[in-house]
């Protein structure tokens, strides 16, 4: 990053997750006066950036704040929102299934009270990513995968906490979502590119 704000230009990296492994990414320069935008669940933490003074940093902690009811008595985990959110994104993008997402799942929470939940009290800016629409849009997306995980895995329990979450929801086609929407970070078709 300190190349970066020089001016230099730098090869990033970039993690491969079908690979599963670090290759070169990009080349990049900044020109004076532009933005460096760092994405990850690491971004807000100071220890990543402690070279770069605190004025000269923004951070945006985006993720889902909302409350889901059912009805009175019963909320839908945003926990669980995530965990389906990253269900379907890690079949499409990384080719795991449902199973292979949901075993890492523990590690990826301790993850997060571990580096993140400390770190985002010192964001400049709390984004609330949660749509409406999503788990309507999600749901013929994670069901298939899901209802994949035999009664024999010891992941089966959580599989069926998610299947009777989502047929609550009615399905919604995909051309409703709009291409810049953070649901194609989930489902593909956006208009974003990395470049």
């Amino acid at each position: 990053m300190l190349a970066l704000i020089d001016g230099e230009e730098v090869q990033l990296p970039k993690f491969d997750f079908k690979l599963g492994k670090r290759v070169p990414g990009r080349k990049l320069k900044v020109g004076p006066n532009e933005p460096i935008i760092i994405e990850g669940i690491h971004a807000l933490n100071d220890r990543l950036t402690t070279l770069i003074p605190k004025h000269q940093k923004f951070k945006i902690f985006i993720a889902p704040q909302a409350q889901i009811n059912l009805d009175n008595h019963n909320p839908i985990s945003i926990t669980d929102l995530r965990l389906c959110r990253r269900i379907v994104r890690d079949f499409k993008f990384r080719n795991a299934s449902a199973e292979e997402t949901i075993s890492m799942w523990p590690s990826v929470r301790r993850g997060e009270f571990t580096w993140i939940y400390d770190t985002q009290e010192g964001a400049n800016f709390v984004y609330n990513s949660m749509l409406s629409y999503e788990l309507c849009v999600m749901k013929k997306y994670a069901l298939p995968l899901l209802q994949a995980i035999t009664d024999e895995s010891e992941y089966f329990p959580v599989a069926e906490r998610l299947i009777r979450m989502l047929k609550y929801f009615e399905d919604m086609d995909d051309q409703w979502v709009p291409c810049n929407s953070l649901m194609r970070e989930f489902i593909g078709g956006s208009c974003y590119a990395d470049v």
